[in-house]
């Protein structure tokens, strides 16, 4: 039988980062080490944590989204890429924006660019 142990809650301390959690993405880089990618909304963000050994969350990067650019996220976001390289399409609310932030193997966030 399966089973689901809660072992640890991440929180950056920005309350736009920390509720509204919308959609979650992991990925594992070249060394197997586990990033947990996670966005809070279109007034919130894109978190990045390291996954432990222990189950434990490290936060590693974060970005707030800045809607009144258009660059947010409705609901959900896709990850593309392999390895060490990894993008994050998000949709904006204002127009038909698409947006691509790089994310790094160890779960550093880049600038975002218009696609």
């Amino acid at each position: 039988m399966s089973r689901l142990d809660f072992l640890d809650q991440g929180q950056t301390g920005i309350n736009e980062l920390d509720t509204g959690i919308c959609d979650l993405y992991v990925i594992t880089n070249q060394a197997g080490d586990m990033i947990v990618i996670a966005a809070s909304g279109p007034w919130g963000g894109l978190t990045t944590w390291t996954l432990g050994g222990a189950g434990q969350l490290v936060l590693q990067d974060q970005t707030l989204f800045q809607p009144n650019t258009g660059q947010s996220t409705l609901t959900d976001f896709a990850v593309f890429g392999s390895g060490g390289s990894y993008h994050v399409l998000i949709g904006g609310v204002m127009g038909s924006d698409i947006e691509a932030v790089a994310i790094s193997a160890k779960g550093d966030i880049a600038g975002a660019g218009e696609i």
